[in-house]
């Protein structure tokens, strides 16, 4: 998955660029009865990205952010017609993301894990010829209750920040390949974007005591992928 994360100060300068591929695995199962369906996702993707930014202070950091990725998600989908296939959904979700950014000689890392709930809906168009399937995704995401718990080792307390609700969207598409007649080869190419708003500021605390304040800049992510699975029925 590529994976590109941005963030801004409140002037819509850019303070953090992070950018690589992620590695990883999505699994999904589905009931389908008719013009019915419901779906169960999940995924994991994990990786090293380069990291382009600065402290709060304005000091400048090239390093590292080791990151982690766990997503789940439930659909209900509905067939409006069979020829194309249009077929409407809506559903819930959960992202955890962990963001672990490395030291860099006396400038220490710290340790971030966002953590948000998710409504989407969209539409699929599909098409079949032979032993080939194609389809069309696109969908509109509305981010609920994004946190961010901010570590520090034992330099600072660990801080919790509520961050925004924000909009997004995700569009993309699959190959279908059928192999037998229940076992087909997939090819799926998706772009999604999400924001994730910035933090109020909030007291920075070591032991109790305040030393400072802490905030979180406003998010800009961007993941891109291709995976290729195997689809099995029953």
């Amino acid at each position: 998955m590529g994976f590109d994360v941005k963030e801004f100060d409140r002037q819509g300068k850019r303070l953090v660029h992070e950018s690589d591929p992620l590695y990883g695995v999505d699994i999904a199962v589905g009931l389908h009865r008719r013009q019915f369906g419901v779906k169960l996702d999940a995924a994991y993707y994990a990786g090293d990205v380069d990291y382009e930014g600065q402290t709060q202070a304005g000091t400048p950091i090239n390093s590292a952010t080791d990151e982690r990725f766990v997503d789940v998600a439930a659909t209900a989908m509905y067939q409006l017609t069979a020829i194309p296939a249009v077929s409407v959904y809506a559903g819930t979700g959960y992202r955890y993301w962990r963001r672990k950014i490395q030291s860099v000689g006396a400038i220490a890392g710290l340790d971030e894990t966002y953590r948000w709930w998710r409504l989407q809906a969209g539409m699929k168009i599909g098409w079949t010829r032979v032993k080939n399937h194609w389809i069309f995704d696109g969908r509109v995401v509305r981010i609920l209750s994004p946190v961010v718990d901010v570590g520090s080792g034992n330099r600072f307390d660990a801080t919790e920040l509520d961050l925004g609700d924000r909009w997004g969207w995700r569009v993309g598409g699959r190959w279908t390949r059928m192999l037998s007649p229940r076992l087909a080869a997939t090819f799926d190419i998706f772009y999604e974007r999400l924001r994730l708003g910035k933090s109020g500021t909030q007291t920075l605390r070591r032991n109790g005591a305040p030393v400072g304040t802490i905030f979180q800049p406003r998010i800009e992510m961007t993941n891109s992928g291709i995976l290729v699975g195997l689809k099995q029925t029953w």
